[in-house]
């Protein structure tokens, strides 16, 4: 019988093979990258040795402990309370990664200009993703930035949203209706396909059903195609595409990426066949990819490619986001019976009709706070990657150009200095006199500075329209409890154990 040691030793022959491989490959590929990063290499050790971290391995580093890449947020936030939430280093095989859990230091970097590019890291997002809002840097994102934002969250756009939202909102109470009575269910059943049809008509201006009436199988691939990212992000020694593909993930990965992108294609070549000119009144109502063909054509500044990688990052950025947040979101308040009778109670102060309206959305205040209080324990962005562009002085230590530092809003989340009782769902610390001395980047939503959401407003809008709807017809339960709640990441956090929960009729 093999040991548990010897597949341990296995594991970590192959890896240092691997990273062999790996600066080899990318030598023989990147010589100038190689050389730059070789002259960086010095700069870092010395750098590295004056912070604190864990034991590393020969060649690996920490690469091992981090290797479960869905979870590897945990075990740096681990580490953040071992280090009393100081700055502290890490490495991935020859990579430095200054890991920096603090919210003075988070404020400095989201806010500097010298640490708005995105790391290194993000091009494991190709061949799925290039050159968009996710992974790009410099003038390209801001120019992608200023074009996209108004369509997501422009207030000339906010009221068609609402409608939308409204809309699909009152379809998924009526979906709900056929558990009444019924046993524990999964509510993300619902829920991934009631925000997916939303992300689809926002971005595509159609359904995610397709004409068999079958959903897309575009929504659940994203799930594996997130995990194959976060994978590889883990592993240094698949960070060469050539040799991640040869893996049955990579395989699996490559031939998902290929059916988004032919989907994509299919959508644009369409849109591109039946465009007409548009006018401003025309753009406000218009889907983001008509609204993408139609300055494309007019300008000839994009192309039909640069649509695909963007449409599918926004796809990521609505569905992935918006429905780890909503699935957790119905769940707290399921697990939380005071804080379920207070939202119903303000949402039926506020909801006069069967649909609300952006500006009483506004109203809902306590809403707001439960939504809030869902992110801070379940973030968007749990780990922000930048790579400086120049030198940045942290209350520590000054960080060195081209190094990668990985923003941990989980941390600082959840950091005993900024919050009592962090680990409980209080929705009320969101309150003003709650909030009003905190430091107000001991919760990051949704990054913040030169590389902040492009749609936190429309984010909002529809949960508040989403949550409100269900909390209106019905009670929820669940069995399920917070402590004991298993989470993996993604782009956002989400839940392993399900979001199970029981529904019951609201007595009139």
């Amino acid at each position: 019988m093999i040991s548990l040691t010897q597949v341990t030793a296995t594991s970590v022959a192959l890896g240092i093979i691997l990273v062999i491989l790996t600066v080899l490959m990318g030598f023989l590929r990147h010589r100038e990258e190689v050389q730059q990063f070789f002259e960086d290499r010095k700069k870092f050790i010395e750098f590295a040795g004056k912070l604190p971290g864990p034991r590393t391995l020969p060649l690996l580093g920490n690469a091992l402990a981090l290797i479960d890449g869905d979870r590897a947020i945990f075990t740096l936030s681990k580490i953040s309370r071992e280090m009393n939430g100081m700055t502290f280093r890490i490495w991935l095989g020859p990579l430095l990664k200054v890991v920096v859990p603090d919210p003075d230091d988070i404020q400095i970097l989201i806010t500097s200009t010298k640490s708005a590019n995105k790391d290194d890291i993000y091009r494991m997002m190709e061949p799925g993703i290039i050159g968009a809002l996710i992974n790009a840097n410099g003038s390209i994102y801001k120019a992608q930035k200023k074009l996209i934002q108004p369509m997501l969250n422009g207030s000339l756009v906010m009221d068609r949203f609402t409608k939308l939202f409204n809309f699909k909102s009152q379809t998924l109470v009526r979906q709900l209706e056929e558990k009444i009575g019924g046993g524990e269910f999964d509510v993300r059943d619902y829920l991934a396909f009631y925000l997916g049809d939303i992300t689809f008509e926002t971005l595509l201006g159609r359904s995610a059903l397709l004409e068999n009436g079958q959903v897309t199988p575009f929504l659940a691939e994203t799930q594996i195609a997130l995990h194959a990212t976060t994978y590889r992000m883990a592993r240094p020694w698949f960070y060469p595409y050539s040799i991640f593909r040869l893996t049955k993930l990579g395989s699996e990965y490559e031939e998902i990426i290929k059916r988004a992108h032919e989907f994509m294609d299919n959508e644009i070549s369409a849109a591109m066949r039946n465009h007409k000119p548009a006018t401003t009144e025309d753009i406000i109502n218009m889907p983001t990819l008509h609204f993408l063909v139609d300055y494309m054509i007019k300008t000839n500044e994009i192309t039909p490619e640069n649509i695909r990688y963007q449409l599918i990052n926004l796809f990521l950025g609505i569905f992935e986001t918006v429905e780890g947040v909503a699935c957790l979101m119905v769940l707290m308040i399921a697990m939380h019976p005071e804080v379920q009778r207070k939202a119903r109670e303000k949402v039926l102060a506020v909801f006069k009709n069967e649909t609300i309206n952006e500006p009483e959305t506004k109203q809902l205040h306590y809403v707001d706070m439960v939504i809030r209080e869902t992110i801070r324990l379940f973030p968007v962005g749990p780990i922000l990657p930048r790579k400086t562009t120049g030198d940045i002085k942290l209350s520590t230590c000054t960080v060195p150009k081209n190094c990668c530092v990985m923003m941990l809003p989980f941390a600082a989340h959840r950091d005993p200095k900024h919050w009592t009782e962090p680990d409980k769902f209080i929705p009320e610390r969101f309150s003003p006199e709650n909030s009003k001395d905190r430091h107000p980047f001991a919760y990051v939503p949704f990054s913040g500075g030169p590389r902040s959401c492009v749609g936190p407003r429309y984010a909002m809008i529809l949960l508040k329209v989403m949550i409100s709807s269900i909390l209106r017809s019905y009670k929820l339960t669940t069995t399920m409890k917070l402590e004991n709640l298993k989470l993996f990441t993604h782009v956002s956090t989400r839940s392993a154990d399900g979001h199970k929960i029981f529904i019951e009729r609201i007595k009139s």
